[in-house]
């Protein structure tokens, strides 16, 4: 009986010792993190990521009471001009500037040599690199002056090879601004299995940091503003459409409820019409999939002669009548295609929208204000021309694109 005791502690001993090195990456995660910069998050002034490839800059722009975020992308090209992107920063940014006030770490490796900084996957300049193996060299040497020499001849190789990879190179780079002080840190690799990237200070102590710190400012895209509404469909009590001269006013009946939530004309609250809530759900689908420059109008990212129509306002009003936000939707024809642009409270500016959705929400405004329908225009796509022989025998000919600009035009 005591044997069978003995050996069910044992089971259960290994059972536990297994689940504990099943769980020692959770454990690990759960460990207090090394604090590398004291920064409160409301005093960062800017972020700025530069690679060979890419350059992200982050700051913030507005009142106090009205602040926002906008981020600027760079990628750069070889032989060709840089790619330039810029956009108002979404929801997501604030948990991704959460990430450096403070700036913590997973490790703390302190200072490393040279040959670690260069397995690590910092920028080593010749030079160091150079150093470092003449220090091996005399190291070996005290055991076998012949491999010494051979070593030596061997490290000449190898360092001119480095220092020629190096003309090319420039270290990764991530700069944070903190109130009035600049902190720049340079990048380095990414740690096996976790990516966490390993990030060396001003003062040469090297740190393992959170792969989100660095991933999320690679792809910056990934933190953009992209809905048009910046509150919540639940709290819109009222929308208020305005298209072609005409005012619709969307009842949202049971908002809190999603699945028996419904929009109502406000007028006639008794009568039910499947087409507003359809309609609705499309609108609130609406996302910005780029951003134009500050102060630019719709269509101005579009070649050839454009023709702007404004098409709808859309007025989100709460329960007590207020304001929560307004879009603005605008179509432009481009001399080969057909696009949607969008202005918010969330966006700041004016977007372009995708395509089809817009064209969705559009081509069903003019039947929610009472007027006959109408079909949206379609991309024009140049035919390549043919000759006088070939038109005359079937009719066929060159599809002419749109010309002019009449921002009047509906």
């Amino acid at each position: 009986m005591k044997s069978v005791l003995i050996q069910g502690l044992l089971a259960m001993s290994s059972l536990v010792v297994a689940y504990l090195v099943w769980t020692d990456e959770d454990t690990e995660s759960l460990r207090e993190e090394v604090a590398v910069l004291d920064c409160d998050a409301q005093r960062i002034q800017s972020i700025r990521l530069k690679t060979p490839t890419r350059e992200v800059a982050m700051s913030p722009r507005g009142e106090i009471d009205d602040r926002f975020w906008w981020i600027e992308t760079r990628r750069v090209q070889p032989s060709a001009e840089p790619a330039v992107n810029a956009f108002v920063a979404g929801d997501a940014f604030d948990a991704y500037a959460r990430n450096f006030g403070p700036l913590s770490a997973r490790r703390d490796l302190g200072v490393v040599d040279a040959e670690t900084l260069a397995e690590l996957g910092f920028f080593v300049p010749a030079e160091d690199k150079a150093v470092n193996h003449e220090a091996a060299g005399d190291e070996a040497a005290k055991d076998d002056k012949a491999a010494k020499d051979a070593d030596a001849g061997d490290d000449k190789a190898a360092g001119d090879a480095e220092a020629g990879d190096d003309e090319e190179k420039e270290p990764s780079t991530l700069a944070l601004t903190c109130g009035d002080q600049e902190h720049a840190f340079e990048l380095g690799g990414s740690a096996y299995g976790s990516g966490d990237r390993y990030l060396r200070t001003e003062h040469d102590r090297v740190y393992l940091v959170s792969a989100d710190l660095v991933r999320n400012a690679e792809t910056a895209s990934s933190l953009m503003q992209r809905d048009l509404l910046n509150f919540e469909m639940s709290e819109v009590d009222m929308m208020v459409l305005l298209a072609f001269d005409e005012e619709l006013r969307l009842k949202h009946y049971n908002r809190l409820d999603e699945a028996q939530a419904d929009w109502v004309d406000a007028n006639e609250p008794d009568r039910r019409n499947e087409l507003y809530g359809n309609w609705m759900s499309q609108l609130s689908r609406l996302r910005a999939t780029r951003y134009l420059e500050p102060d630019a109008e719709p269509g101005a990212d579009l070649e050839g002669d454009v023709r702007v129509a404004p098409l709808a306002t859309f007025v989100f009003l709460d329960e007590s009548a207020d304001e929560l936000g307004r879009v603005e939707l605008v179509r432009a024809n481009s001399e080969l295609d057909v696009e949607y642009y969008a202005r918010s409270n969330a966006t700041r500016g004016w977007v372009r929208t995708l395509r089809s959705l817009g064209k969705q929400v559009a081509e069903e405004l003019r039947p929610l204000v009472g007027l006959d329908a109408a079909p949206e225009p379609e991309p024009v796509r140049m035919i390549p021309a043919r000759s006088a022989s070939d038109s005359a025998s079937d009719g066929a000919g060159v599809r002419t694109p749109p010309h002019g600009h009449d921002k009047g035009d509906h």
